[in-house]
């Protein structure tokens, strides 16, 4: 089902107390939206939330979501480590009343039409994010931002910039990134990791090079780490539409 986010009133996040999650809770607050959310537990995440304005409950349960909600948004976990409480959740939205929608799916939807950099790699996702953000906030081209971590000028994991540059984290992790279009991206470097998901290497390969064929403009990697370094030269060898670039040079 098609989602109008303008149409959209009220939102409750299940985990919204996650990194990235609550930066789209944050995003829904600063719209206008009234935002509700559970987690198991109490952070400083949440503690912010609440003082934006979310109503935030501890817990995990059907119970928890107001009736009149128009949209859920879920962690990604929820199907894996909750599955009865996830087919609650799909019978809630049979009915076409409330929709569905998971974090990757959303950071999808709040992107769109963006002019999107985004970082992937197994390693150094964060840190280099925040070093594009930093650049591009310091040279006046006003970015929003979507980070796995609170960025120290701003003690947050969201910047709302007035640009069309949009700066967002990539996890690879069940294919998360899939879910974005970017205009550039960076890979950081690409090893064994998220094996109760993915099958091995070649696996997790594959799933980079899904991403680098949804790129438009350029990737930036990382010419030092082997695995990557593979996996540029076979995109190359198929005729690459977009431009590569080596930043370890």
């Amino acid at each position: 089902m098609q989602l109008d986010l303008l149409k959209i009133k009220k939102v409750f996040f299940i985990g919204i107390g996650g990194i990235g999650i609550s930066a789209i809770a944050r995003m829904m607050i600063a719209s206008g939206k009234e935002v509700f959310g559970s987690d198991i537990s109490e952070s400083m995440i949440i503690d912010d939330l609440r003082k934006f304005g979310a109503k935030i409950e501890l817990g995990q349960g059907i119970e928890l979501i107001p009736k009149d909600v128009d949209l859920i948004v879920y962690s990604i976990a929820i199907p894996k480590y909750d599955i009865e409480f996830f087919k609650k959740l799909q019978d809630l939205s049979s009915f076409g009343i409330i929709s569905l929608r998971s974090y990757p799916e959303m950071l999808g939807l709040v992107t769109d039409g963006k002019y999107i950099i985004a970082v992937s790699g197994t390693h150094g996702k964060t840190t280099t994010t925040a070093m594009i953000a930093k650049i591009l906030i310091d040279t006046k081209h006003d970015p929003s931002v979507i980070v796995g971590s609170l960025l120290k000028d701003y003690k947050s994991n969201l910047v709302m910039g007035k640009s069309n540059f949009f700066i967002v984290e990539a996890c690879e992790y069940e294919r998360s990134f899939l879910k974005i279009k970017p205009k550039f991206l960076v890979i950081t470097n690409i090893e064994p990791d998220h094996l109760d998901y993915y099958k091995n290497i070649a696996d997790i390969k594959n799933a980079f090079k899904e991403i680098i064929s949804q790129t438009s403009h350029a990737i930036f990697f990382n010419g030092k780490d082997e695995n990557t370094v593979t996996l540029i030269n076979e995109y190359q060898n198929m005729g690459s539409r977009s431009g590569v670039v080596d930043y370890s040079t």
